[in-house]
């Protein structure tokens, strides 16, 4: 939901509460607690939106054959609005921003895709895990990977080059599967 209308809402919700009244000794919390407890029950609409941004994040992580349409635009959207930092790195390369190290400029995105990236860096969004399964590792970029040191190093040498253009290698089961 667009800030502005998110704002107009919040207000309009507490002018019904209060009718205009500016000092309210009932905290916000208690007006949003069940009406079995003493609240109101009323919605905590920032709470409800950024939940909404969260199941967003779920959905866009989802790297399956049956990710979401959506999904693969917000890609190419913030794979284009890279800083000018990042300009040695080429559109093949840049998969996905939470997986990865290079960043976007999120001014030049959409709202929502804004909205979308606050959320995950309000949370510190990141892999993270003791160990996983061959198929999930299988699924992540292989290029500008966010946990491989080495692999950055030589994301630019000629080999590294060749085997994103030549042979469309953009994922770890794909150099697998090439290896073999």
């Amino acid at each position: 939901m667009p800030k502005d209308v998110e704002n107009r809402l919040i207000k309009r919700i507490k002018r019904f509460l209060w009718d205009e009244k500016q000092h309210v000794r009932i905290n916000k919390e208690t007006v949003e607690a069940p009406i079995e407890e003493g609240g109101r029950q009323v919605l905590d609409l920032l709470a409800r939106n950024e939940a909404i941004m969260v199941t967003w994040l779920q959905t866009y992580l989802d790297m399956s054959p049956e990710r979401a349409t959506w999904a693969y635009v917000a890609d190419a959207l913030i794979a284009h609005h890279v800083p000018k930092t990042y300009d040695n790195i080429d559109e093949l390369s840049k998969i996905n921003i939470f997986l990865q190290f290079w960043n976007t400029d999120i001014r030049k995105l959409p709202s929502d895709l804004r909205e979308m990236i606050k959320v995950a860096k309000k949370h510190n969004l990141r892999l993270d895990g003791l160990a996983f399964p061959r198929d999930t590792i299988r699924q992540m970029p292989l290029w500008l990977h966010s946990e491989s040191k080495e692999i950055k190093s030589k994301h630019n040498n000629p080999l590294s080059k060749c085997l994103r253009t030549n042979h469309n290698i953009q994922l770890v089961g794909e150099a697998e599967t090439f290896a073999n």
